[in-house]
């Protein structure tokens, strides 16, 4: 079971067996679930599988009524670190298996681009053009956010 809290006010979210519903019920799991919301939309990882540790985005607009949509579930993949972006175009994530830094317009549907390898914790800075990472030797990067050029 998981469960999602939020600032007062924001719905809160029971995840049972995979579907998602809407509840009062506040659960604390903090080490199970990374949310961000952006413009009354939240992005948020979620284990799907224990098995297999993979994890997908999933996004949840919080003025309606609706279900989360699926934004991103790849096999053997274990997305977290998202983040949206400053003016709310893009969210910023990485894959837990192969270190790589990508990113996603929040859009069901949408490609993933890799930005950089061996990178995660992600960032944005105040221009939206620009994404801060730690690198998996200790160092951090600012990467470019369209070219994935990246320095220390």
């Amino acid at each position: 079971m998981l469960g999602l809290s939020f600032i007062s006010g924001v719905q809160d979210c029971v995840a049972h067996g995979g579907v998602i519903q809407q509840s009062h019920v506040t659960i604390a799991a903090p080490t199970q679930a990374v949310l961000t919301w952006r413009q009354g939309r939240l992005v948020f990882s979620l284990q799907m599988n224990a098995k297999t540790n993979e994890r997908g985005l999933y996004l949840l607009n919080l003025t309606t009524d609706s279900q989360p949509e699926k934004l991103l579930v790849t096999p053997n993949k274990r997305y977290m670190g998202e983040i949206w972006s400053p003016d709310g175009s893009r969210i910023a994530f990485y894959d837990q298996v192969d270190k790589n830094l990508l990113w996603i317009e929040p859009v069901p549907g949408s490609s993933p681009h890799t930005l950089a390898k061996d990178c995660f914790q992600p960032s944005w800075l105040p221009d939206g053009k620009t994404l801060f990472c730690r690198r998996t030797d200790g160092s951090t990067w600012l990467v470019d956010a369209q070219t994935g050029s990246g320095h220390a």
